[in-house]
């Protein structure tokens, strides 16, 4: 099947964190990520990779029945890890958090071992489209989050689509 690297940051202890998407069912990841079950066609995933015998670690799926992607990574001074990508399915917008339901981009934290989902949400029109391509991510060392990328309702008059 299909997979694809998209980012990769160095946690504080060093390690590899990789993410990306993947058709693949049967893709390896280590026991004990948050989410261990392939959910629909293309599903995101996170890896935190061992930097000397390259083995998985951690690692989880980010996935809905639709299609998902994870994009961008970034870890905070407890290792934990965000990630920001896109998705066409449901997903739910942790109590208190910022977001709009039904919206095409995603954000989520987890634990430094990828084993527990601290939150998540969704950012965009609501339209359950996709109107943002990410194009860079990151964390402050106050856990402020900033991305950008392109989309959106004036490309679609210059015939491009996000």
């Amino acid at each position: 099947e299909a997979d694809a690297c998209y980012s990769i940051q160095f946690g504080i202890d060093g390690f590899p964190i990789i993410c990306g998407g993947t058709k693949s069912p049967d893709f390896p990841l280590a026991a004990g990520g948050n989410d261990a079950s392939h959910n629909g066609d293309v599903d995101g995933f996170v890896l935190r990779i061992h930097p000397f015998s390259f083995t998985t670690l951690n690692g989880t799926f980010i996935g809905t029945g639709d299609y998902d992607q994870a994009y961008f990574i970034q870890t905070d001074y407890n290792n934990n890890i965000f990630v920001l990508g896109q998705t066409t399915g449901s997903m739910p917008i942790t109590a208190g958090c910022y977001g709009q339901a039904n919206s095409g981009l995603f954000v989520k934290k987890y634990n430094a071992t990828l084993s527990n989902l601290i939150w998540n949400t969704t950012i965009g029109t609501g339209s359950g489209e996709i109107d943002i391509s990410p194009t860079a991510f990151l964390i402050s060392d106050c856990e402020q989050i900033y991305f950008s990328g392109w989309g959106g309702a004036v490309n679609h008059l210059c015939g491009n689509n996000p």
